[in-house]
């Protein structure tokens, strides 16, 4: 299993702001910083969004228990259950 690196909010923050004022493109800072473009991406869209990280570890944790209920009422895979899709 890969090691997930957890960035501080503060950097995160610094590098979006760098990429949002224009000052490097996002394949500048990926291969400076040696991050995935995906990543600084992703960080982009939740600055936008007015996600916190705190946020964003509560919906992680809320998709973690639908899944663990889906699972435990073998009704439904839990990826249909997020969607909110039905049988």
């Amino acid at each position: 299993m890969i090691k997930r690196t957890r960035y501080p909010r503060e950097f995160r923050e610094a590098l979006v702001a760098e990429i949002s004022l224009g000052q490097s493109t996002i394949a500048q800072v990926s291969k400076r910083e040696n991050i995935a473009a995906q990543t600084l991406c992703n960080w982009i869209d939740d600055n936008a969004a007015g996600k916190t990280g705190s946020e964003q570890q509560e919906i992680a944790a809320l998709r973690r228990k639908v899944g663990e209920l889906a699972e435990a009422m073998g009704a439904r895979p839990a990826q249909s259950l997020l969607r909110g899709t039905l049988l």
